[in-house]
């Protein structure tokens, strides 16, 4: 019930953000019924976020086959790979935000991103997933998004980048060399997609990047007070 009402007053909050930009928008449109229409489009892309953050998700998303981890193969790897970043409702919001980070050179420092992100599935294997992890995951779709807005440093993106990347590989302890490789590969190949997808799938919306964002916003913090209650 407590992440209902909080859900309630992030919507509320967010929702009148959303309108207050949209209608300066409006107001200095010469297309009155383009902008009511992408008005409603990204208030109804608000109210799903917000909808999916209600539900209590967990740092520690399932993976396919996560019961069958004693006989894993390469492509059951692979395939869990690609799904863990979209079943992990956090970790997906996350690379979105990313995407949309202007400072992020998409041909430049994607690359090295999704690198450290590596790095924290192999540092996964060898050390215990730390305390509070469901609750950093959403600190760092809120932080995200606040760097993206260029209210935040951009320095902060690796640091939350090795953490879902850590999180993410932590499903995956015991698992043997081949499948956890196609795991790891899988991965470089989900969250670029979704990276690249964000950027080019929302540029034709740029001028309502904010909108997208405040969405994204809300719903890092209701998963993130959702994940302390």
């Amino acid at each position: 019930m407590s992440q209902f009402l909080i859900g309630l007053v992030l919507l509320k909050t967010i929702l009148y953000k959303i309108l207050i930009e949209e209608d300066v928008l409006m107001q200095s449109s010469e297309n009155m019924v383009n902008e009511t229409i992408l008005k409603k489009i990204f208030s109804t892309i608000g109210l799903t976020f917000l909808a999916f953050a209600f539900i209590p998700l967990s740092a520690e998303a399932h993976h396919p086959w996560e019961s069958q981890m004693g006989n894993f193969n390469f492509l059951q790897g692979f395939a869990s790979g690609l799904a863990h970043p979209i079943l992990g409702f956090d970790h997906l919001l996350f690379l979105i935000s990313v995407g949309l980070i202007g400072g992020v050179s998409l041909f430049a420092r994607v690359p090295l991103l999704l690198f450290v992100g590596l790095l924290g599935t192999t540092f996964s294997q060898f050390i215990p997933i730390f305390p509070g992890a469901e609750t950093v995951m959403g600190v760092s779709v809120v932080c995200a998004s606040l760097v993206a807005f260029g209210r935040l440093p951009l320095v902060l993106i690796p640091i939350f980048v090795f953490s879902h990347g850590f999180v993410l590989g932590n499903s995956m302890i015991g698992a043997e060399p081949t499948p956890l490789i196609a795991y790891s590969l899988g991965l470089l190949v989900i969250q670029t997609l979704i990276i690249y997808l964000a950027r080019f799938a929302l540029k034709r919306f740029w001028e309502n990047k904010n909108v997208i964002l405040w969405s994204l916003f809300g719903a890092g913090v209701t998963i993130t007070i959702s994940s302390i209650l």
